[in-house]
């Protein structure tokens, strides 16, 4: 991965124009690598099917509570359509991960982020 951040961003914007369900595994590899880079890579998951790492992409967005344009990005992760393939108890475990985090924290404001979060979780699980 470039250190140039441009060329970074240039890549994400590319990989997302491409919708191709192959990048999904090598973006998410390079995302646990190098966690610094996450807020730039989460923007071409967007468009992929993220349920196979729901809970990672959820633990992520717990982590990273001084980074919003990160959280913005991991809630396009999940449309309903995403949200129905996540098996019930991977769902639940995310639901506890994100309760986990409500618990602990630290103001309203961030206690409300991550009940908008959650409601992605509960509300998308209808047909």
């Amino acid at each position: 991965m470039s250190e140039n951040p441009y060329i970074r961003e240039g890549a994400a914007i590319g990989l997302r124009k491409l919708k191709d369900q192959h990048v999904f595994v090598p973006l998410i590899a390079q995302i646990k690598r190098a966690p610094e880079l996450a807020e730039v890579l989460v923007y071409a998951l967007g468009v992929l099917d993220c349920a196979s790492e729901a809970e990672f992409l959820v633990e992520l967005y717990v982590s990273q509570p001084h980074a919003p344009l990160l959280r913005m990005n991991l809630m396009d992760c999940f449309p309903p359509q995403t949200v129905r393939r996540i098996p019930d108890h991977n769902r639940k475990i995310c639901l506890g991960k994100l309760n986990a985090g409500i618990q602990k924290a630290p103001n309203d404001e961030e206690a409300e982020e991550l009940y908008r979060f959650r409601s992605l979780f509960i509300e998308n699980t209808e047909e």
